[in-house]
């Protein structure tokens, strides 16, 4: 078997790790503190595609990351990536057989492994679910853990977003444990750890330490990828932005992003003072919809929501094939794009990749569903796991987005 962990890594790492940390600090006001030298399993919280650049700034020896395996099917990209820093490839956020045995065969080789147990970047500011699956891994690998947060990611260059708001985005060492200490805790005092120790809220930061996030003319630009629902007259999938104003096309209610990352209204007080809030109203909302006697009725035949424009893409051995193009609709057991038909007790799991490209998984194969303009792809999560629960499936704290 050829070895994971190879010389010309450390030779890239030392060559781009001076470069790295220099165009993170000009591009994003990035400082890191200086980390142990010593092998080590990391985990840190995740906010930014860029956040792998702002850890590497911190430690002096090579880091393998484990990323999702939608980054290994972009072709000479992933080849030239995977020549470079051999990042260990993991169906999204699923610890399967496979990555565990490359995890560990790269700690036999001696090499630091980086892995971000909540899985996906956060839509609305707060870290996201961490799985129990977290301890366990920080266990089997036997290595020193390394509990890494960044603060001020989210709003510097927001999941929904584009470009970056200029701020200040920081890095440390939160704490650090050896693998004697962690076989002195129970799995669940170990997770409860790793949860406190990655936890972040960007708005609760912002209210205590206020710092603005400057970007050009259109701060808004694409809110609609995370903010689906209008609070005030309950359409879905009708919001729209433009500058720094986010407003909804159906009943007019508009409001402003500012640089701090609240709301405001020109006159009153706007429905909510931040993305999360929002955020936490929208989905409890669609719940509520999707939890009434008469939802399964009503949606049958109805669609919950649609987005035009559409490509469903199967994804086998590593390439993405183009089926079909048309309007994705939502129905209270299905999806559907085109011809193509998916039922919900067919899926086994659903997500977002990237902003807005939604993933899903059957029993036969894997596809994505790309657009694009701008919509939100978590509205087909969220209802989709309300459905899923409310039939009779058992929540596990992880929806995907």
């Amino acid at each position: 078997m050829r070895k994971h962990v190879r010389f010309r890594h450390r030779v890239v790492f030392g060559v781009l790790r001076p470069i790295v940390r220099l165009y993170t600090r000009l591009a994003y006001g990035f400082r890191s503190a200086p980390a142990p030298k010593a092998q080590a399993l990391i985990f840190a919280n995740h906010n930014c595609n860029l956040d792998p650049l702002f850890i590497v700034t911190s430690f002096k020896k090579p880091i393998y990351f484990v990323a999702s395996d939608v980054i290994f099917r972009l072709g000479w990209l992933s080849r030239c990536l995977n020549w470079l820093v051999a990042p260990i490839p993991i169906a999204k956020s699923q610890l399967d057989a496979q990555s565990i045995r490359a995890m560990l065969r790269t700690r036999n080789e001696g090499g630091s492994i980086c892995v971000f147990p909540d899985g996906n970047r956060s839509f609305n500011g707060r870290t996201g679910y961490i799985a129990p699956a977290a301890a366990k891994l920080a266990k089997r690998l036997d290595l020193p853990l390394v509990l890494y947060r960044i603060e001020g990611a989210y709003l510097s260059t927001p999941r929904w977003g584009k470009g970056i708001r200029r701020g200040k985005v920081r890095g440390f060492i939160h704490s650090v444990l050896s693998p004697e200490a962690m076989n002195a805790l129970t799995e669940g005092e170990l997770l409860a750890k790793i949860r406190a120790a990655l936890f972040v809220d960007a708005f609760a930061m912002q209210r205590a330490h206020p710092m603005k996030y400057r970007r050009g003319r259109d701060r808004a630009l694409y809110l609609q990828r995370a903010l689906y629902m209008c609070p005030k007259c309950r359409v879905i999938g009708n919001m729209a932005s433009k500058g720094h104003a986010f407003f909804c096309e159906s009943c007019g209610l508009a409001v402003y992003y500012d640089e701090y990352g609240f709301f405001s209204l020109e006159n009153g007080e706007p429905p909510f003072e931040d993305i999360y809030a929002w955020d936490i109203w929208q989905k409890a909302a669609l719940k509520e919809m999707i939890s009434s006697p008469e939802f399964a009725e009503a949606f049958a035949a109805k669609p919950l929501f649609t987005d035009d424009g559409c490509a469903l893409y199967r994804v086998e051995g590593g390439v993405s094939k183009l089926i079909e193009t048309g309007q994705l609709c939502m129905f209270a057991d299905r999806l559907e794009l085109g011809s193509n038909q998916f039922r919900f007790e067919d899926i086994r799991g659903v997500s977002v990749f990237m902003p807005q490209s939604l993933e899903l998984s059957t029993n036969e194969a894997a596809f994505e569903i790309k657009r694009k303009r701008p919509m939100s792809a978590s509205k087909y999560v969220n209802a989709f796991y309300d459905i899923k629960y409310a039939s009779g499936g058992e929540p596990d704290g992880f929806i995907g987005v």
